[in-house]
Parts: structure tokens; C-alpha cells; sequence
């Protein structure tokens, strides 16, 4: 079950995101949004490969989790040590890039959303104005 939102809230981001940088083009935004929008996905690459490869936290006070949204590899303490809980490989690998790719997606909300109401606000302008 949990893939399956996984996979449904990285069809939505990756939705906004197309549809942004459709709307970028449709109307001619200036260079601000791109400069803006470009910032912050390069910033969400950097924190999501971060985020999917490196991150470690400690979840409890006996499991410690490295990977994030999804954890791919866990740790537990058990006797006074820590024993760890790998997956496979190639698994491991598809994770944490999925992981990446769905910071790398949230990262550019913030521009999106910015752009929706800035446009919406103009449109506004425009018919109380006429």
C-alpha cells in the first residue's frame, strides 16, 4: 500500500511541475521565475541526494533508519548492539534515487505555488480593471 502512494504522490509532484514549466513557456515569464525555479531544483538535487543516500536518523531509541522518505537500510539495537537490516542492492539503489527524485519534486512547490497566485492575482487585476 505504501508504494502505491508513493507512486501516486510522484505522479502529482511531477504533474506540477510539468505543468509549471508549461505555463512558464506558455506565458512568457520572465527571467526571475526561471532564475528562481532552476535555484531551487538544482538546491532540491543537492538536498535529495543528500536526503536518499546519506541521511541518517534515529527513529526510536532502538532503530536507527538511513534513507528518507523511504528508509533503505535500518538498524536495531539488539544486546547492546547494532545489527543492521539491508536490502538488496539494486533495490537499495532504486530506493534512495526515488528518494532523491521526490525531494528534487517538492523543492519547486515553492515556485509553483508562488506563480499559480501571482498569475491568478494579475488575471484578477485585469478583469476588475476592464
Amino acid at each position: 500500500m505504501a508504494i502505491l502512494i508513493f507512486i501516486a504522490l510522484f505522479y502529482a509532484l511531477g504533474s506540477v511541475v510539468f505543468h509549471t514549466l508549461r505555463a512558464f513557456g506558455r506565458s512568457h515569464t520572465g527571467t526571475a521565475w526561471w532564475v528562481v525555479f532552476w535555484a531551487l531544483l538544482l538546491a532540491g538535487i543537492a538536498t535529495g541526494i543528500w536526503a536518499g543516500f546519506y541521511l541518517e536518523y534515529q527513529f526510536s531509541p532502538t532503530v536507527k533508519l538511513i534513507g528518507f522518505p523511504l528508509p533503505v537500510v535500518g538498524f536495531r539495537l539488539e544486546s547492546g548492539h547494532w545489527v543492521d537490516y539491508i536490502t538488496e542492492g539494486r533495490i537499495r539503489i532504486f530506493i534512495s534515487t526515488a528518494d532523491a527524485a521526490l525531494i528534487t519534486l517538492c523543492s519547486v512547490i515553492p515556485v509553483s505555488a508562488a506563480f499559480y497566485v501571482s498569475r491568478y492575482l494579475h488575471r484578477r487585476r485585469l478583469i476588475v480593471t476592464a
